[in-house]
């Protein structure tokens, strides 16, 4: 989490700390987003291609995301990012979660990604999905 933004913004920076120190937060890379919904249940993952580290916390903020991952093009393309499967999908999680396109619920604490359940909806630059977790 980013010093000092959590608090004023109330979104999570997922981003790994050595990718910033090794790359910036200038350079081009993808952010992965979730947009959370009603009471947390719902969730959208979105993502932005061609985005700065710095850009992905102004989206965040703008837009009043959950939390967002910002992956350096240096690691992963856009196509790999957005492809990108989440093994741990489900596991609990306290921070963030590992992969590419992998998100830590910010409110279930869970490990969620856009192979959740639905299929493509509405584009954010340029693709998203919705997802609602079923009740048992």
């Amino acid at each position: 989490m980013s010093e000092g933004q959590a608090e004023a913004s109330m979104f999570e920076d997922q981003t790994e700390g050595a990718w910033i120190s090794a790359y910036g937060t200038l350079a081009n890379g993808t952010g992965v987003f979730i947009a959370i919904r009603g009471g947390g249940d719902e969730f959208k993952i979105e993502f932005a291609r061609n985005v700065t580290h710095q850009r992905c916390a102004e989206i965040a903020r703008d837009r009043s995301y959950g939390a967002f991952k910002w992956v350096p093009r240096q690691i992963a393309s856009f196509a790999q990012v957005e492809g990108a499967r989440c093994f741990a999908e489900g596991d609990p999680c306290k921070l963030t979660c590992k992969g590419l396109g992998c998100m830590c619920h910010p409110t279930l604490r869970i490990c969620v990604s856009k192979s959740v359940g639905g299929a493509a909806s509405e584009k954010l630059s340029p693709a998203s999905v919705s997802h609602a977790r079923s009740e048992s």
